[in-house]
């Protein structure tokens, strides 16, 4: 986290600063200027409670914002906001968003009653709608919903999004799984197409059609700049990977 804190600050590492240094720059850095630092996603942190001892020392005047899909109740100087899901209303709104997204015209021209069974099936849940949007592409929408009635309809949210990862990996060709692994070492600044391509060992072409569709599924996202594309994982995605990792 330091290092990438000294990256985005533009702390030199150079044979004048050790590591050690770079770090007391950065926490002065903090201290002298009030900052807002993003950490998105904080279970994925490995022993991420270890963290925030660190994070106390490193506030004020800067703060720090945390995602999770754990609240930390049981920390006293950490202000807990639960999002709500969206609205019916703002759920429509992100289905359509999506769809224009990713071109995919029929959808964002739905009327609402079409819409509604998407809502009952998953809720106001952003990412779990995401992801229905891009099953949409490959299937009917009785077909993609008729799965949700097969797994049950008193899941969690965690559930939920093991059975959507699941029924997606199930449908993915040998490609585009292989794609997704390779994304695996990607970590959170992403591979180059060509990077990807190197560590795939797949042609550039296959690469290319996996991306498109992994894209459109919700399952990669894409950063960098309009001369460099970088691919990540979505950061579920990789949670969901690594998980079945651990199972096999």
């Amino acid at each position: 986290l330091i290092d990438k804190l000294a990256d985005q600050f533009e702390i030199p590492m150079n044979s004048f600063n050790s590591q050690l240094q770079r770090q007391k720059i950065t926490k002065q850095y903090l201290q002298e200027r009030p900052c807002l630092v993003v950490i998105d996603n904080l279970e994925t942190v490995a022993d991420y409670r270890s963290l925030l001892p660190s994070l106390r020392k490193w506030q004020n005047p800067s703060k720090f914002l945390l995602t999770s899909r754990f609240r930390l109740l049981d920390e006293p100087d950490v202000f807990s906001i639960s999002q709500k899901e969206l609205t019916l209303e703002g759920a429509y709104e992100l289905i359509r968003l999506e769809a224009r997204r990713t071109g995919f015209a029929s959808l964002a021209d739905a009327d609402e009653g079409e819409l509604k069974p998407i809502y009952d099936a998953v809720g106001g849940n952003p990412l779990a709608l995401k992801l229905i949007v891009g099953q949409l592409k490959f299937r009917s929408l009785p077909r993609v919903l008729s799965r949700f009635d097969q797994g049950g309809g008193e899941q969690n949210r965690d559930e939920l999004f093991e059975y959507i990862y699941r029924e997606i990996w199930e449908t993915l060709h040998d490609e585009s799984k292989m794609t997704l692994l390779a994304l695996t070492q990607a970590g959170a600044t992403g591979f180059t197409f060509e990077h990807l391509v190197n560590v795939s060992g797949l042609p550039e072409n296959v690469v290319d059609q996996s991306l498109e569709k992994l894209i459109l599924l919700s399952l990669v996202d894409i950063g960098g700049n309009l001369l460099e594309r970088r691919y990540r994982l979505h950061r579920l995605t990789e949670v969901f990977l690594l998980k079945m990792f651990d199972e096999g």
